[in-house]
């Protein structure tokens, strides 16, 4: 997914600006704003407080109290205008500097600037987004997939267990043969040759997970089959899955433990 395109800057030297002509025409604004905004409120807050005393005052006497807040406000009142034309003056006299109307250019390329990053970020984060949903939906996909794969090869008997994964193996390329081999408590579904090893495969087609009881089985299998010369390693395949015990009676022995599902999703399968 490729990313939007970061929008530039504007430069003032572009229109003709130097930083202090730019310092110049925009230091003025937040501060006046600023200044202004809070002598009016304290002018308000005066003549505020200068009505309720002079409503609540019982006696003329307390009355001074309003005339001294009434005189506050006033103070605030004129101290706000007399900014306001201070500020009035210099944004004049800035509006005739030979240059201001190169300011106005930057500040409209500054303002469409903002506007631009802005809307590539709503963009990113849409596409983020975007990107995160097609993630989900391919995952749920992908999991539906193996759902359905996993009922299928679960409804097969053992005899069609066997061979699903000899074709499986054959068309990955693997120099594979049934063998029908069975002996006491034991048996040999098939045999895989690859990069001068052999290994012997038992597959369970079982609706349940395996306890290491089929593990210790194939072990002694492939241990007479090692003393034979027959076989370097062993794989378990089963059609759902094996059980912790199962698992840790196979740690550090010549035995994989396989499910069909690691079978499908992987290209090939890793010699021990």
């Amino acid at each position: 997914m490729s990313e939007p395109s970061q929008p530039i800057p504007p430069n003032p030297e572009d229109f003709g600006l130097t930083a202090d002509r730019l310092q110049f025409f925009g230091s003025h604004e937040a501060a006046r704003n600023t200044h202004s905004s809070w002598l009016l409120i304290v002018a308000c807050l005066c003549v505020l407080g200068a009505a309720y005393v002079g409503s609540r005052s019982p006696t003329p006497i307390l009355n001074v109290g309003s005339i001294l807040i009434g005189c506050l406000a006033a103070w605030g009142l004129f101290a706000s205008a007399r900014e306001a034309l201070t500020d009035w003056i210099k944004v004049n006299r800035r509006k005739r500097a030979r240059d201001y109307q190169q300011f106005l250019s930057f500040q409209a390329a500054d303002i469409k600037y903002r506007e631009e990053i802005s809307a590539t970020y709503a963009r990113r984060e849409e596409e983020h987004a975007l990107h995160k949903r097609l993630e989900r939906e391919e995952w749920q996909l992908r999991k539906d997939k193996a759902r359905r794969q996993a009922a299928w090869w679960r409804s097969l008997s053992g005899h069609q267990f066997e061979k699903e994964l000899y074709e499986v193996f054959k068309l990955r390329g693997y120099d594979v043969r049934l063998t029908g081999f069975r002996g006491a408590d034991r048996g040999i579904d098939m045999v895989i040759k690859a990069r001068q090893k052999t290994i012997i495969v038992q597959c369970k087609a079982h609706r349940h997970y395996l306890s290491a009881g089929p593990v210790r089985e194939l072990y002694g299998t492939l241990i007479h089959e090692k003393e034979q010369g027959r076989a370097s390693e062993a794989w378990l395949v089963s059609a759902t899955g094996f059980y912790s015990g199962a698992k840790d009676f196979a740690f550090g022995k010549p035995i994989r433990l396989l499910t069909i599902l690691e079978i499908l999703e992987k290209h090939e399968v890793h010699f021990l």
